[in-house]
């Protein structure tokens, strides 16, 4: 199971966000640049519920889509991509004209501005590919779309504007970090949330308030909006990282380690920190689940017994982990208590 990459940015990002900063009028701070914009445009947003107060995250979604000036137009079938094609040709609209090479491949969306809007209508149209495998992003890229021109400047000249799979260039990057934190804004999610938190609740809450995300930026999206040290992790065999590459030497079997995980900043800030590849101590009841003694279930554990490679143990303190097979995995919840 593969993460969307809500929240991966780098020194170039940093970068590329020190000049948006600028030209977006933010003013220095201790925060990053990053993290000053994630932080101006969560204000955007707050200020816009505050004109037009909504219950739930698809409204959200429409509200801020409307507010920065674009209307969604859905891709299900290679139909309908010739139906909006056309619609827009016909008007005159020759930015539409490679609507369907610019949707190839590893292309989500598109956001095009109107060169001749008609009254009524919004500058921007995002065209969001959903047929096939590309359904399940469907609303990680409005977000993304959308998070583009909440940080659209003065100085910029949006002609087309492509979510990609492969996200090489710093400012996609960055918009997958606004995708992550505002669709999923704090305000929206914690007020549908029962704490402590479980993984039946955020299964409940992805079918009740945004069944049209993934399952992954539903998990990663509740994780960083719940004030609570929370840390999602799976679980399968794996060998230590530097025996991963002998592939004809094992000094030890394989055993139960950690894979992709997450952990939100509340957790990072107490100082709970489980690491990518850590074994899974053999009486959690991760590894109880691994093992078929369960399907699922919960149990108050301590973060002392995760040890690290070099054999040092994590600091004494009690965690509440909720855990259960999925597929050829464990994954679990270890939340801070």
């Amino acid at each position: 199971m593969r993460f969307d990459r809500c929240m991966t940015v780098g020194t170039d990002v940093e970068f590329y966000a020190d000049a948006l900063a600028r030209d977006l009028g933010i003013k220095p701070s201790d925060l990053s640049s990053t993290e000053a914009i994630l932080e101006h445009v969560r204000q955007k947003v707050l200020r816009f519920l505050d004109e037009v107060p909504c219950e739930n995250l698809e409204g959200l979604l429409q509200l801020v889509a409307n507010k920065v000036g674009t209307r969604f137009e859905r891709v299900v079938t290679t139909g309908d991509l010739n139906r909006i094609k056309a619609k827009y040709v016909d008007r005159g609209e020759l930015g539409f004209v490679q609507l369907d090479s610019l949707l190839e491949d590893d292309s989500f969306g598109v956001t095009i501005r109107l060169r001749h809007p008609r009254p009524g209508d919004l500058p921007f149209v995002s065209v969001i590919d959903c047929r096939g495998e590309k359904a399940y992003r469907e609303y990680f890229t409005q977000w993304h779309e959308v998070g583009h021109l909440l940080i659209l400047t003065r100085q910029q000249r949006l002609m087309f504007r492509r979510t990609h799979e492969a996200r090489k260039h710093p400012e996609e990057r960055l918009v997958d970090a606004i995708a992550g934190r505002i669709g999923f804004l704090a305000p929206m999610v914690r007020p549908h949330l029962s704490l402590p938190l479980t993984l039946q609740e955020i299964d409940d809450f992805h079918e009740r308030c945004c069944p049209q995300a993934s399952r992954d930026a539903t998990i990663i999206g509740v994780i960083n909006a719940v004030n609570q040290s929370l840390v999602y992790l799976q679980a399968r065999p794996g060998l230590k990282k530097k025996h991963q590459r002998q592939k004809n030497f094992f000094p030890e079997p394989p055993q139960l380690r950690v894979r992709n995980i997450r952990t939100n900043q509340t957790a990072k800030d107490q100082n709970l920190i489980i690491y990518e590849n850590m074994r899974v101590p053999e009486r959690s009841i991760i590894s109880r689940i691994h093992e078929g003694l369960l399907q699922a279930g919960n149990a108050t554990e301590n973060l002392d017994w995760w040890e690290t490679s070099s054999g040092g143990s994590q600091q004494s303190r009690p965690v509440q982990v909720d855990a259960r097979r999925r597929g050829n995995i464990v994954e679990a919840i270890i939340i801070g208590l």
